[in-house]
């Protein structure tokens, strides 16, 4: 209500009023709906030729270098994308929906504003620019990341998610960019077409600093274009447009013969705002009184006026002599087409007499040498035809042997990665009695994907994810993560203990301290996890995704690496969970060298999502080290994701900014190793991939290294004895196990645990 009340441009969308009581917005109507769903052609709509698209997206570039430019407060739109994007009856477009816009205190050029936005960020995914999804400062180069992004979907009509990736392969081969063009939209001129691709994908570089300025650089070019534009507009047939509806009359709801402007603002027909003022003096639109009576005649509109009617006037005429031009033209070229053809007819009558006539002769000559020859071919067909039965015969047993060879191959493989028995299977009744009915005292917590309670299931405690019900989405991340748990096992990942799949149940083991996110919060006044845990905790996370990575035969990509999911037993050992987004990637070459394209939408947290896979579509295990570099320095700092790269990269290099910025809850820090600890952390959060390091290869040896600081801190420190982990305890007794045997029973002694449990034992005395 602030902007649009504010300010006005042809191309965005008119206010009308407001009812701010009833948080209600009334604007002008928009009779063929948005951008998104033209070329999408929802409802059976007809498709927008391509010459209007190019107009479209000059006046999308019009409209935000308008928002870049307004005097006093410059506006950035932030959330532009074709659903925003709206069509009058004359397919002008208009920019919308300017709720998330951010109005920059700063009255400097509006290419060199920026402003810090510390809470998350808004928009809408696939159109977010992904320099503000990794720091956090808002531009007007956020809008042209976005613009670059409709620019591609103007052109090709497809998502937007992976459509740079699409177009930047498809460029440079002319058949390739003219099938990936919207063959709906017409003729595409190949040329022009491929300039506005490339500029579409300038907009969508990475780093701001590459792409292109709006007013200086892309409105020039957009111009040019739309001459081409023009000159097809001149060439083709059309019908006639309705007049714009700024030449209708609010009052005769037809077009004005003279226009005038009255002290409302609104613009009315001369004889219609003169009939209405002799028995009122208050605003036909309004309804508030008139400051007074006097009209300005509106000349530039009614120049407008005039040339349109004669446009229309001209264009019927032309349209008529157009038509007899056809008709004489066609009636010239069928009288010459057919005397040609009669001509040419009579000389091949005659070629023809002539050369049968010789062929006659050697036909005769040649019909007994062709029937000698079709005795001595049908023998040989015969001797072939037998050869032939032979041949398929053995080849038909080699792909039966083939065939049972490889069944037989891959039920020993799943034998071996999959064995018979999963995991454990709890009915509902185990489920609900171990949850006391699902109390609301056993509650630990709701996700996006169920409800987490604590449980005792045969004197093992645990925590059990009921699914959200009638969720199809959710079902198929619970298949994944049940396909995952249950056939693999990591120290750092979260053991599941069993599963009730018909009801959507995963129970795991119970991790007592909770997520990472909660502690580093402190949420419920829990104590903070001292640095040095830090540091191991980090390393523990990384060895899990390694492992995930390296898994075969088909590796996984964790793809929601967040502090979230990061879980902490009793004594703060740290296990990867929730990875019912996780990826399994059906390669089994080198875990760095995967990538598997992605056609939907991406998925994961905001802030933590690879800004690559975000623009690309594709999908890697350097976007889990994007996401392990956000979590390092949320694990040194405490803040929140949001623009924390852009904190860190601006104090690292102080030692009094740098000092000031990290949790000092978590104790005495070591100055220079958590200075390369932060500086591994925004190594792994560099925009694009190939600049990030290779996880087994530089980022474990590297915290490995840092760990030693940990370890010779600890060995200073006085600490409490911590309790057994959780694997030495044993499940009946509740105490720490013995290699004790059982009376009458075969067990496999586990030594070992034994001998973990005995280094345990002697360190705490």
């Amino acid at each position: 209500l602030e902007i649009l009340s504010k300010i006005r441009h042809p191309h965005l969308v008119l206010l009308l009023g407001a009812c701010p009581e009833r948080g209600c917005l009334v604007y002008e109507y928009m009779d063929n709906g948005s951008l998104d769903d033209r070329l999408m052609l929802v409802n059976d709509t007809p498709p927008i030729p391509w010459f209007e698209r190019f107009r479209i997206a000059l006046e999308v570039a019009s409209a935000l270098v308008f928002l870049h430019k307004s005097k006093p407060r410059p506006i950035i739109h932030r959330d532009l994308k074709p659903g925003n994007i709206l069509l009058n009856q004359n397919f002008v477009s208009k920019l919308g929906d300017v709720g998330l816009s951010t109005m920059v205190n700063q009255d400097d050029a509006a290419s060199k504003i920026t402003v810090l936005k510390k809470t998350s960020p808004v928009g809408t995914l696939c159109y977010i620019d992904p320099e503000y999804q990794r720091t956090g400062l808002i531009s007007p180069k956020s809008d042209v990341y976005s613009l670059g992004v409709v620019i591609l979907q103007l052109i090709t009509a497809k998502p937007a998610i992976g459509i740079t990736h699409i177009v930047e392969e498809a460029i440079g081969d002319d058949v390739e960019f003219m099938g990936l063009l919207d063959v709906k939209a017409g003729a595409w001129p190949i040329s022009e077409t491929r300039e506005l691709a490339a500029l579409g994908l300038r907009c969508t570089e990475m780093r701001r600093r590459d792409r292109p300025d709006l007013k200086d650089e892309i409105i020039p070019a957009l111009e040019r274009l739309r001459k081409v534009v023009d000159k097809y507009q001149n060439s083709l047939s059309r019908t006639p447009s309705g007049p714009p509806s700024h030449f209708i009359c609010p009052l005769l709801k037809g077009v004005m013969n003279q226009p005038c402007l009255a002290s409302d603002g609104y613009t009315y027909d001369r004889e219609a705002i003169e009939d209405w003022l002799r028995e009122k003096d208050t605003s036909p639109m309004l309804n508030l009184p008139l400051p007074n009576k006097n009209l300005l005649a509106n000349y530039s509109l009614y120049s407008a006026i005039m040339e349109w009617k004669k446009s229309n006037k001209l264009y019927f005429e032309i349209e008529k002599l157009r038509a007899e031009l056809k008709h004489v033209q066609e009636m010239y070229a069928m009288a010459q087409t057919e005397t040609v053809d009669a001509s040419e007819e009579l000389t091949e009558l005659n070629q023809r007499r002539f050369k049968e006539s010789e062929k006659l002769v050697e036909l005769k000559e040649k019909e007994e040498v062709a029937k000698d020859t079709a005795s001595k071919d049908k023998e040989r067909y015969e001797e072939v035809k037998e050869l032939m039965m032979k041949e398929a015969l053995h080849r038909r047993e080699a792909e039966i042997k083939a065939e049972r060879n490889a069944k037989e191959k891959d039920k020993l493989q799943a034998s071996l990665v999959s064995p018979g028995i999963q995991y454990q299977h709890y009915s509902w009744e185990e489920i609900a009695a171990a949850t006391s009915d699902f109390s609301e005292d056993l509650k630990i917590g709701v996700g996006a994907y169920g409800t987490v309670y604590k449980c005792n299931l045969h004197h093992t405690t645990g925590a059990v994810k009921v699914l959200h019900a009638g969720e199809t989405q959710l079902s198929k991340q619970f298949d994944q993560e049940l396909e995952i748990l249950s056939k693999i096992r990591h120290p750092h990942l979260v053991l599941l203990l069993g599963a009730c799949p018909e009801r959507g149940c995963l129970v795991y083991e119970y991790m007592e301290n909770g997520s990472l996110d909660d502690r580093l919060m402190l949420v419920n006044n829990t104590p903070p996890i001292p640095w040095l845990e830090r540091f191991r905790i980090a390393l523990e996370v990384a060895s899990a995704l390694v492992f995930l990575h390296k898994c075969k035969p088909r590796p996984i990509i964790h793809r929601d690496l967040k502090p979230g999911n990061i879980l902490l037993d009793h004594n703060f050992v740290s296990k990867l969970g929730d990875v019912g987004l996780s990826t399994m990637v059906n390669q089994d070459d080198a875990a760095s060298k995967l990538t598997v394209f992605k056609k939907t939408s991406p998925v994961g947290t905001l802030c933590y999502i690879d800004p690559e896979y975000q623009r690309t579509g594709i999908i890697s295990p350097k976007s889990d080290v994007y996401s392990l570099g956000v979590v390092i320095l949320q694990l040194i700092t405490a803040k929140p994701a949001i623009a924390i790269t852009h904190m860190v990269e601006e104090a690292i290099g102080d030692d009094a900014k740098f000092m000031g910025l990290l949790d000092v809850k978590a104790g005495s820090w070591p100055i220079g190793e958590t200075r390369e600890l932060a500086a591994l952390g925004l190594w792994c959060t560099e925009m694009r991939r190939r600049d990030r390091p290779d996880l087994k290869d530089q980022f474990i040896p590297a915290l490995e290294r840092l760990r030693k600081v940990v370890d010779k801190a600890q060995n200073s420190i006085t600490r409490t004895p911590s309790g057994p982990p959780s694997h030495f305890i044993c499940p009946l007794l509740k105490v720490p196990v013995t290699n004790l045997p059982l009376p009458n029973k075969n067990l496999l002694a586990n030594y070992t645990l034994y001998s973990a449990i005995m280094e345990w034992k002697s360190n705490k005395q």
